[in-house]
């Protein structure tokens, strides 16, 4: 009798525990992230569903070294631009500044620095033997006025909204956005 008690004793304090992690996480993240996940994964269309254009032939990701040792990478988004960074090492000046940061004003890239962060998900990098792990990825995004977000197009047709956002607008090849991080690469490494 004593050891069943224990038992409900012990699965209650589970169940209490499971529930104080689900209310952290909704208090982190809002109690509407799960379905805005799953409408995101509805509305954000797979590459193939874009149209034709340069993109269908294109990599979604890319990474490589600059001349200086610069870890550099290129990252579609899930609106289909690309995206550039360069990382930058625990020695470095600019490690753990924000992209806003006085620090940062000078340096130039497509627009200006959209992203400064650690290694998380699709942006990072796989270290060599020997290179430091510990990275702070400083970053931009061609997602902005005058820039064509394949992507956006789609979903933006699939709820029909009747907005298309085409005209005049020019789409960021993997070229351009390779020329774009490394003179990131050559700024950020002159500053080190």
């Amino acid at each position: 009798m004593a050891r069943l008690k224990e038992r409900r004793r012990a699965g209650k304090l589970k169940t209490r525990n499971a529930r104080a992690i689900r209310a952290g996480r909704r208090l982190l993240r809002g109690h509407h992230w799960y379905w805005w996940q799953k409408g995101r994964q509805l509305l954000f269309h797979t590459k193939s569903e874009w149209g034709p254009g340069p993109w269908q032939g294109e990599p979604d990701r890319i990474e490589w070294r600059h001349a200086s040792g610069l870890p550099c990478l290129i990252v579609r988004n899930h609106m289909g631009s690309l995206c550039g960074y360069v990382g930058v090492p625990p020695e470095h000046p600019f490690y753990r500044q924000h992209y806003g940061s006085p620090k940062l004003e000078e340096i130039h890239a497509h627009g200006v620095l959209t992203y400064s962060d650690l290694c998380r998900g699709g942006i990072c990098h796989k270290p060599e033997p020997g290179e430091e792990r510990d990275i702070w990825w400083l970053g931009f995004d061609c997602g902005h006025y005058r820039d064509l977000t394949p992507g956006l197009n789609a979903t933006l047709a699939a709820i029909g909204s009747g907005l298309r956002f085409a005209a005049g607008e020019t789409y960021r090849s993997i070229e351009y956005v390779r020329q774009v991080v490394e003179g990131l690469a050559e700024q950020v490494a002159e500053a080190g």
